[in-house]
């Protein structure tokens, strides 16, 4: 100890400035690591059990949308000439939807559709 004493004596007036504020930052450092660490910590308020009314409310924010939403697509080209539901309607297997004046690429692929059912059914 008697050593360092000496040490810290014989330096200039400026080192021992130096010295002095770096350990005081360092100390001030630590106190303030110490104390925010106290103020983080969480706390928990506690009651005795009594019986009443709890009333507890809760918001939210985002958009709603059901689980059971489908896409309809076809295959027939044409002109939809008249629906039969509006957006939002519910329906179920083998309602009809809407009616479609096909094109000639929509006759061509229907003509063939029923061609092929025909020739399927007539070799059952």
């Amino acid at each position: 100890m008697q050593k360092i004493k000496n040490w810290f004596l014989k330096m200039s007036i400026i080192k021992k400035v130096i010295i002095i504020l770096v350990v005081i930052s360092i100390g001030w450092y630590g106190f303030s690591k110490i104390s925010s660490a106290k103020k983080n910590q969480v706390q928990y308020q506690t009651s005795t059990v009594q019986k009443g009314t709890l009333i507890i409310s809760v918001t939210g924010s985002g958009a709603v949308s059901t689980a059971n939403n489908g896409i309809i697509s076809t295959q027939a080209s044409g002109v939809v000439s008249k629906l039969y539901v509006k957006d939002g309607d519910e329906v179920k297997m083998g309602d009809k939807i809407a009616d479609i004046n096909l094109d000639l690429e929509g006759q061509q692929k229907s003509s063939q559709a029923w061609g092929s059912y025909v020739s399927a059914k007539n070799n059952l």
